[in-house]
């Protein structure tokens, strides 16, 4: 901000400077005022530089490497999905035509990028200033990568997730009898236990797991 500061004080005083010459001059010339405006964008140009540059963070460099160099079970245990299913997914991602595809300003982040940021986002509910730091990315683009690549995700949920019909169902609803005992069940998405007391009605609902009531 000083440097800053001083560009502008310097600016400031060639052109209380120069006014004062061309005080004294009832004529000024095209060429004159094409050399000020030049000069002028000289100045500001730089000053821009400075302001957009900002305060660079210190982020860890090619950590794409070292997600490169974990084994299939470390690949599972951080980003929650194996490795042959992540690499299908980066390669209709690249297709999906979701990422910007533009060739000019900074280096696009890759499918492949784009895919690991929003995993480990996913499975480790890291905060954006992390993931910056981590994956060598600003802040908005973080942002802006999850939410493109969760917005694809979406889109995939109808092909993905089905609810089973036929010769599946039946099929389904006998695996879960054959492994926990429990009938007419078809799937199972995800739950917490919590304990409580067994009510005295509709008791036959409640399904003991262990030492707790779960409903």
């Amino acid at each position: 901000m000083n440097a800053i500061m001083n560009i502008l004080m310097e600016n400031s005083s060639s052109s209380s400077s120069s006014s004062s010459s061309s005080s004294s001059s009832s004529i000024t010339s095209s060429s004159e005022y094409e050399f000020s405006t030049d000069d002028n964008h000289d100045i500001l140009f730089p000053i821009l530089q400075m302001l957009l540059a900002g305060r660079k963070r210190n982020r860890v460099e090619n950590y794409i490497e070292v997600v490169h160099s974990w084994t299939d079970t470390e690949f599972k245990e951080h980003l929650r999905l194996h490795r042959n299913v992540a690499i299908t997914l980066i390669d209709e991602l690249a297709e999906s035509g979701i990422l910007p595809s533009h060739s000019f300003g900074r280096p696009k982040i890759s499918a492949e990028w784009s895919l690991f940021i929003t995993l480990w986002f996913l499975a480790n509910t890291e905060p954006y200033r992390t993931l910056s730091d981590r994956f060598d990315v600003s802040i908005s683009s973080i942002f802006r990568v999850i939410r493109r690549v969760i917005t694809w995700i979406l889109t995939k949920l109808d092909n993905i997730i089905k609810w089973p019909e036929g010769e599946s169902l039946i099929a389904a609803a006998q695996g879960f009898q054959n492994k926990r005992g429990i009938r007419n069940c078809i799937g199972a998405i995800d739950g917490s236990h919590i304990t409580i007391l067994q009510p005295q009605e509709n008791a036959a609902l409640i399904i003991v797991i262990g030492k707790k009531i779960t409903r």
